[in-house]
């Protein structure tokens, strides 16, 4: 490469001005096919990492995306889109992003740091889940560690996994620790409402009776209008008017403390708290309640009204002028009594969906675990099923060579009938020697 530089050098500096001009020419057309180079994906992944330390996401989303189109099966391009989506906060392509490079990655210690993110991406989630659905945040919290502890068995040297672990179970138990908080808030909120109905019931019963008799007393008003009794009975009317307005008032200002009380947990619910890294922060919500004692409250000021004006005519002698503003404030507690109701049938219904929802889980679950038992017990019978198979080859073999041996037995007994029978049709063909001579020897 020296060489030919210089020799290039040499006919420039040494050379005619027409050889300059084509070394020229060459020099220039090199230089220009240098800047049109395609880059390679290592130079286009280097381009995005640098914009990402930048903080210019967008831009290096878009040398990532080259370089994925280079390096299609690339487990480190599609990690750093992954990293760029989380920075974005948006972690469903985030999520798909780690999980892809997880299943590319040749390396273990790149698949424990897209676990690692997984992670962290669940936490996040759980975050945004945490001022809707504790349930759901305390399921992606679950998955979260489950995330943490896959890192670890590839890599159990990765930086902050550990810790992570430790942080989301605390939050976890914090998790817990809320949702018992608002179930027993809840229970006292039913409570509350419940005693609260029944106090209105009474003012509604109470609210009919005062305006049955304020139209009794306009009835009677044209014969005893000026009669004493007419007027002391409407005087007593007026003062139980007024009565009923004070302690219908004092009911709405109990609902008012309740509903202020609830305002006040739900204000003091508004923490945050440190997540993996130390940052983020959940948002906590209190119950749904205080919106309905408003409702209730707002119903039962304007019976107050109501039963005010009603009360201040009866004074004047007036139960006509009275009579529209008593049934005023008997529709007002109507709605009042309605709306604390509607609430409480709203929470029976959900109470009884969660119920059958539990059913149908224990029911799933029964069903499993009956399922499981057939299962065994399926299992155990073809196992003893097997096991008699089993023996009655073996007894059907045993049977075999006992017949086997039977049939051998057989011959043997008839072999050794025919042999005892030769060797007596020996004995009887040899001839017999008398006792005084000696039987002479063949020698021939």
């Amino acid at each position: 490469m020296l060489r030919c530089g210089w020799t290039l050098w040499k006919v420039l500096f040494f050379g005619g001005p027409g050889t300059r001009v084509v070394i020229g020419l060459i020099l220039g057309f090199l230089s220009a096919s240098c800047v049109l180079r395609a880059e390679t994906p290592s130079d286009l992944v280097d381009a995005g990492n640098a914009a990402f330390a930048a903080g210019r996401y967008e831009e290096a989303l878009e040398f990532y995306e080259q370089a994925s189109v280079e390096a299609p099966e690339s487990a480190e391009v599609v990690f750093n889109k992954g990293n760029i989506h989380y920075r974005r906060e948006d972690y469903s392509e985030a999520t798909d992003a780690f999980r892809e490079a997880a299943r590319k990655s040749l390396e273990p210690g790149l698949e424990a740091r897209c676990h690692y993110n997984l992670g962290n991406v669940a936490f996040r989630e759980s975050e945004r889940q945490r001022d809707s659905d504790l349930k759901e945040c305390l399921k992606a919290c679950e998955q979260s560690i489950t995330h943490y502890q896959d890192a670890l068995e590839r890599d159990p040297e990765i930086p902050h996994a550990a810790r992570n672990i430790e942080v989301v179970r605390l939050t976890i138990k914090t998790i817990l620790d809320e949702i018992k908080k608002r179930e027993e808030q809840q229970k006292k909120q039913q409570q509350a409402r419940q005693e609260a109905a029944k106090k209105i019931e009474e003012l509604l019963k109470r609210q009919r009776e005062a305006t049955s008799y304020g139209g009794e007393l306009i009835r009677r008003a044209g014969r005893e209008r000026e009669t004493p009794t007419w007027k002391q009975d409407t005087a007593g009317a007026a003062d139980r008017q007024g009565r009923l307005r004070d302690d219908t008032a004092t009911v709405a200002d109990e609902l008012g403390q309740q509903s202020q009380a609830g305002h006040q947990q739900q204000l003091q619910g508004q923490g945050g708290m440190s997540g993996p890294g130390g940052q983020g922060g959940m948002p906590q919500q209190g119950p749904q309640m205080p919106g309905v004692l408003d409702q209730a409250k707002q119903h039962l000021d304007q019976a107050v009204g109501f039963q005010e004006q009603a009360t201040g005519k009866l004074a004047d002698n007036q139960p006509t002028a009275a009579q529209p503003r008593q049934k005023g404030a008997e529709e007002q507690l109507e709605k009042a009594l309605e709306a604390l109701n509607k609430k409480e049938e709203g929470d029976q219904q959900q109470q009884q969906q969660q119920q059958q929802q539990a059913g149908d889980e224990d029911q799933k679950k029964e069903g499993e675990e009956n399922e499981g038992d057939e299962k065994k017990e399926q299992k155990n019978e073809e196992k003893e099923g097997e096991k008699q198979s089993q023996e009655g080859e073996q007894r059907k073999k045993e049977e075999e060579e006992g017949q086997q041996k039977q049939a051998q037995a057989v011959p043997d007994e008839k072999a050794r009938d025919i042999l005892d029978e030769e060797r007596e049709n020996r004995e009887r063909r040899r001839p017999r020697q008398s006792s005084g001579h000696r039987a002479i020897d063949r020698d021939w």
